[in-house]
């Protein structure tokens, strides 16, 4: 008899858009509880069910078998504006060097070149690095945004 073989699955913009589509068509829902803090989901499959989750970990079955990437997570990032579906938009904030006036600070002045690191947008797409409210990580417009490395 042959030993069995695990294979770990990875994290990918792809799988995460495919759980984001899996979980809108099965109507999977966020919810918040007020008195804790805590996010739900609810399941896509089970009515009476739902599934604690911030975003890195789920209670789904999925989750607790180690796949990095379920649909309850990726509705999570999505009511957070952190995921969307094909080519929408992504999210932006601020760009750090030029602080949003996509100018350069120069020797005690505005200089009238724009900011190198947003081209002058003075903002910037945010991009997670690794999935995690703590990171988020900006990037030149110029990076297409991304869940997960």
């Amino acid at each position: 008899m042959s030993p069995s073989t695990f294979v770990s699955r990875r994290e990918s913009l792809d799988r995460w858009h495919a759980a984001l589509k899996r979980a809108n068509d099965k109507g999977v829902n966020i919810y918040r509880i007020e008195s804790t803090g805590q996010f739900i989901a609810t399941s896509g499959t089970t009515v009476t069910v739902a599934y604690a989750t911030d975003g890195v970990s789920c209670e789904c079955a999925a989750a607790v078998h180690g796949d990095p990437v379920c649909q309850h997570r990726a509705a999570y990032w999505a009511a957070q504006g952190m995921l969307t579906l094909g080519d929408a938009a992504p999210a932006t904030m601020p760009c750090y060097p030029c602080d949003g006036t996509g100018k350069i600070w120069s020797e005690g002045s505005w200089s009238p070149d724009q900011c190198w690191y947003c081209s002058g947008t003075g903002q910037v797409d945010v991009v997670l690095d690794r999935i995690g409210p703590d990171n988020v990580v900006p990037f030149p417009a110029i990076e297409r945004p991304r869940p997960a490395a």
